[in-house]
């Protein structure tokens, strides 16, 4: 029974320990503050708005209604079109009522987070129970940004990738 337990304890241990090296090896910093991601892509720009873009999916400039709108753009999954990112230069009063409506038609939950240099509020929620989703707004360059995710949770990579790459030019 006693060698059952070392047994038990040094595989444990040895986990830990694993785990100690992967959080050391992952735990970097870039420039912009925050850990690196091991995610590759390419930056991207659509009128006014830089963005990281990871491989597998592309951006997408305009909006649904115009496809000229500078202050629209989606980074979506190619082959997916359900699974993106919808990037949006609007006013407060606009995100205001948008995440409020978001929020109580979903059951959404609020959240707060850093990503990069970027301070994002809004909320995260589950499409139909199932699909993570969420709506966050930052503050970047001077203008009012909002992001929907649609299949991506809000922590996810690729999420934190192009959150804390959106550049808007003046």
């Amino acid at each position: 029974m006693k060698k059952a337990y070392r047994l038990l304890s040094f595989a444990l241990a040895l986990c830990f320990a694993a785990a100690c090296i992967h959080l050391l090896a992952c735990s970097g910093n870039n420039d912009d503050g925050g850990e690196q991601l091991n995610i590759s892509g390419n930056e991207a720009s659509w009128q006014k708005l830089t963005v990281f873009v990871p491989d597998g999916m592309e951006l997408v400039g305009g909006s649904a209604l115009d496809a000229s709108d500078p202050n629209t753009a989606w980074v979506q999954r190619k082959g997916d079109e359900l699974s993106y990112f919808l990037i949006n230069i609007v006013s407060m009063e606009k995100i205001d009522t948008t995440i409020k409506t978001t929020k109580e038609l979903n059951s959404g939950e609020d959240i707060e987070f850093d990503a990069g240099k970027l301070h994002w509020k809004g909320v995260k929620y589950k499409y139909a129970g199932v699909a993570d989703c969420f709506q966050v707004y930052a503050d970047v360059n001077g203008s009012s940004v909002l992001v929907s995710g649609s299949r991506f949770a809000h922590d996810s990579a690729e999420a934190n990738a192009l959150l804390r790459s959106i550049k808007i030019a003046d």
